[in-house]
């Protein structure tokens, strides 16, 4: 077999994590997935070398921090036609425009205004004047309420989950690398439903501060560079399914949907008007979002509730897509569609 460039990257990549023995290993692998050059080889095949690779090579040596990073570099190491889904907001329904056309500036306005009110709010909390020699129990405790204000319940449901999958409990003494990582899931991950995070600078800075992270490492460096590639291949990664996110989203949809009813005075979801559909499906979204979605939805200048409550399915409808598998997904808007008194049929 010719050596191209693919197969020098992956016996790079493989001669990291599996020393001497990674050229027969990756010759096994090939022959498993029928695989004689990679450049020729099918999007089937790569999938099919990607999942021998991770399941023979990597997991028996690698606990699911470094996993989960040595899958994503194997993913665009390989070439696999990835298709990011749910990275955009509803713009327009039906012909109609629902959002202003000056939407991502008005949201990036609310995002300095209010990431300075949290960040002051937190820092008076604990009665800090700076956060350099902050403890790792802090720095978590501002996090977490920084990204749950933010972004409500998704963000902190993909902050929980990488702070355990990237070993970063003790944030002071976690490995830089992994912080960057972490900070590009909060950027990219989170903003992708509200402005390109590119054009998120000031949030990026709060992080770094809260975070504990080298500066040079962060701003532009190769390190910073590296994380930013390899966590836009896995939140577009293949398999989407994601048990804890579907749990977490479950209970919030009957929460919120039990806490409107009573609202309301109603025992029964089907009762429910257009208009009040409507306001139970935002109190949901505003839980999911956080006070950036609210700031969304306040913007909408359409007054059809029909039209509104299509844009907030859409919404829903993307980020659910997003973040769970199939499955996972048809079983929560199956709880939303019981608790709302609406379908996402409208939303097609």
């Amino acid at each position: 077999m010719a050596e191209g460039k693919k197969e020098r990257e992956l016996g790079n990549l493989l001669l990291r994590y599996a020393g001497p023995s990674a050229p027969l290993l990756m010759k096994h692998a090939l022959d498993r997935a029928s695989i004689i050059g990679l450049e020729e080889a099918s999007q089937t095949q790569l999938v099919s070398l990607k999942e021998n690779i991770i399941e023979y090579i990597l997991e028996p040596m690698l606990h699911r921090g470094k996993l989960a990073l040595a899958r994503s570099e194997l993913i665009s190491v390989l070439g696999i036609d990835i298709h990011p889904v749910g990275q955009s907001l509803p713009e327009f329904i039906d012909g109609v425009r629902v959002l202003p056309s000056n939407m991502e500036s008005i949201l990036i306005e609310k995002f300095k205004s209010f990431g300075e009110f949290i960040m002051d709010r937190e820092m008076k909390k604990y009665g800090l004047k700076g956060l350099s020699g902050t403890d790792s129990k802090t720095r978590h405790l501002i996090l977490s309420a920084f990204v749950g204000e933010h972004f409500g319940e998704s963000g902190k449901s993909i902050l929980d989950n990488k702070i355990a999958e990237f070993d970063l409990v003790d944030m002071n003494r976690s490995p830089m690398y992994n912080k960057i990582i972490l900070m590009e899931y909060i950027l990219q991950s989170m903003l992708a439903f509200y402005i390109e995070p590119l054009k998120a600078r000031f949030l990026r800075s709060e992080l770094i501060s809260i975070m504990g992270i080298d500066l040079k490492m962060a701003q532009g460096g190769i390190e910073q560079e590296k994380a930013e590639n390899e966590v836009l291949v896995d939140i577009c990664r293949l398999d989407r399914s994601n048990p804890k996110t579907k749990e977490r989203l479950a209970d919030l949809v009957e929460l919120i949907g039990a806490r409107y009813r009573k609202k309301i005075g109603l025992d029964h979801i089907a009762r429910l008007t257009p208009d009040q559909s409507f306001e139970s499906l935002e109190d949901l979204s505003k839980a999911i979002f956080g006070k950036v979605g609210e700031c969304v939805l306040k913007s909408m200048q359409v007054k059809n509730v029909r039209v509104k409550n299509k844009f907030i399915l859409r919404y829903l409808d993307s980020y659910l897509e997003k973040n769970l598998s199939d499955q996972e997904k048809r079983e929560i808007e199956k709880r939303i569609e019981v608790n709302t008194g609406t379908s996402f049929i409208l939303a097609v």
